[in-house]
This record gives structure tokens, C-alpha cells and sequence, in this order.
């Protein structure tokens, strides 16, 4: 955890204390910042702008990444579908027979900006090419009977 904060203090060479002292944030907050004991993405926006203030960063360099999809969720043409994220991978399911069953995993999705219009169109997207593939197969099932 906090891995861009660890590296980013490694590369200024810095220590903890001396940046305690010129950014006023209490050493004790920047310890568990560095240990991975405190979660950078909590911490208080005033204490996140500091830092980015005090080491010339931009918040994407500072902050840990996070997954817009993580528990997206809706309908689409008749399928629930639900986002999830999994082990550094985002995966769609569609609830099926009362189940979900996975039809799409990619290893990490960056979303630089409108993630909320991006998120719409690339499940209706897989979910049509899913469902278009299943018409397809029921047909070739049917020919071949």
C-alpha cells in the first residue's frame, strides 16, 4: 500500500521528520503513511495537498490507484450485470439462473476522465457482443440438429 508515496520519498531522499517539520504534518501520520499502517487515499484532503504542494506532485503520482468499476452494477437488456474488482483484474458478471457467471475479465482499466459514460459503454458493449455470441451459438445448435 501507498507505493507511489514510498518510492516518491525514496527518489527525494528525504526523511520522514524533515518533511514532518517543513510540511507540518505530524510524523506520527507519515510513519503510517510510509508503513503501509494508513491508507493515503484516506487521509485528510489537507494532508494530501500538502504533500503534493511540498514534493511538486500531481495527485495521480501521489495517490494509490483505484478501480471506478469495483461494484458498478446494473441492467442492460434484460441482464443484471455486476463489476468487480479481482486480483489487479476488473471482471463483469451477469446474473444468470440466480448465479452470476463471468463473461469478461481485463487485467486493469485506466479511466482518465468520464469514467461514470465510459463505464455505461463498455458493459452495454460486452454485454451485446456476449449476447449477440450466444444467438450465434443457438443458431449453429439448431442448423446442426
Amino acid at each position: 500500500m501507498n507505493e507511489k508515496f514510498t518510492a516518491i520519498i525514496a527518489e527525494e531522499g528525504i526523511s520522514l521528520y524533515r518533511l514532518a517539520k517543513e510540511t507540518g504534518i505530524p510524523y506520527t501520520t507519515l510513519n503510517e503513511l510510509y508503513n503501509g499502517k494508513k491508507d493515503i487515499n484516506n487521509c485528510a484532503a489537507e494532508t494530501v495537498y500538502k504533500l503534493n504542494a511540498y514534493l511538486e506532485r500531481s495527485f495521480e503520482e501521489l495517490l494509490n490507484d483505484v478501480c471506478l468499476f469495483d461494484g458498478y452494477s446494473g441492467k442492460y437488456k434484460g441482464y443484471t450485470y455486476l463489476w468487480k474488482y479481482e486480483a489487479s483484474n476488473v471482471v463483469l458478471y451477469i446474473k444468470k439462473n440466480g448465479a452470476y457467471e463471468e463473461i469478461h475479465r481485463e487485467k486493469w482499466i485506466y479511466v482518465p476522465v468520464h469514467p461514470r459514460k465510459l463505464r455505461e459503454m463498455l458493459t452495454e458493449t460486452i454485454i451485446d457482443a456476449y449476447d449477440h455470441k450466444k444467438k450465434v451459438e443457438e443458431e449453429l445448435c439448431r442448423l446442426t440438429i
